[in-house]
């Protein structure tokens, strides 16, 4: 019976514990126009997920969706946390949107309106009269600065701390972008351009939102939110993507890369979700879902 105690122990008390699977990275990016894929996450934590990311004057800024918004400066290599001032502890709180001007950052989020830095992201207030809905984009045209919202366009001259309704159409609008000396705006299930007179809004018609507005060489693409892309060269006609070229061609030019067809292939299972060209290289971040 002894001998039999001893062999059960040998066994079974000393067998190795198999070692749990580190969780894939965050945060990926590629310096090689999207075919290989690495960690960029360094001082980043574990469960962070990405919201959005810009890469302002060489320093890249992320806003996640509950713990703030992190640099990685210029020369640095680690991500650091920049988030003082921000109400990280309310439950619905979340950013939305990223911009900047010179010194000022600006931070849309969901239903909190818009939170401005005038330090480089060492501290955040809140805008003093601000826009009552959530912020989905920014842009800056000269002076003005304008917001995209799901209450519709908003207006500042003075750098965000005080918004007006740009028009009185309460279309939600999900991005922004200059192109060719237009200023184009994204809806749920279109595109239009911003006139004196108001949004001429063209005849695409997508099956998915238009969540992304990019622009290389002489087009501006406009991107779904189930990948369908169109492109124009001047707003009044427009290309739909009707065929994809062979995937995973280097490109430079993420937008012409994305119109051929080119996927971003990360670690594990779940599929990536936009692609960001930045200082850095392409960055990408798994994709959550709405």
């Amino acid at each position: 019976m002894y001998l039999f105690s001893l062999l059960f122990t040998l066994l079974f008390s000393t067998a190795p514990v198999p070692a749990a699977s580190a969780p894939p990275p965050i945060l990926y990016v590629s310096t090689d126009n999207g075919q290989h894929w690495n960690n960029f996450a360094e001082g980043l934590p574990e469960k962070l997920q990405v919201r959005n990311v810009m890469d302002h004057q060489g320093d890249l800024f992320l806003a996640s969706n509950t713990k703030g918004i992190y640099v990685l400066t210029a020369d640095g290599c680690t991500w650091e946390n920049r988030s003082k001032g921000l109400p990280l502890g309310s439950k619905d709180f979340f950013p939305t949107a990223l911009s900047a001007h010179g010194k000022i950052i600006l931070l849309g989020t969901y239903q909190h309106g818009v939170y401005i830095s005038k330090d480089g992201g060492a501290y955040w207030r809140r805008a003093m009269f601000n826009i009552n809905s959530t912020v989905s984009d920014f842009i800056f045209n000269d002076d003005l600065l304008l917001a995209a919202s799901h209450s519709g366009l908003w207006q500042s001259y003075d750098n965000g701390d005080s918004w007006k309704r740009h028009s009185t159409d309460l279309t939600p609008i999900n991005a922004l972008s200059l192109h060719n000396d237009r200023l184009f705006v994204a809806r749920q299930n279109g595109i239009g351009i911003l006139t004196d007179k108001g949004i001429s809004w063209s005849d695409v018609q997508p099956e998915w939102a238009f969540a992304q507005l990019l622009t290389g060489g002489d087009y501006l693409y406009v991107i779904s939110a189930k990948d369908e892309m169109y492109r124009t060269k001047d707003g009044s006609h427009w290309e739909p993507r009707l065929t994809w070229f062979p995937n995973g061609l280097p490109n430079d030019n993420l937008p012409e890369a994305l119109w051929s067809g080119y996927k971003a292939q990360i670690p594990g299972d779940t599929p990536a979700g936009r692609i960001h060209p930045t200082s850095r290289g392409w960055l990408v971040w798994p994709g959550y879902g709405c």
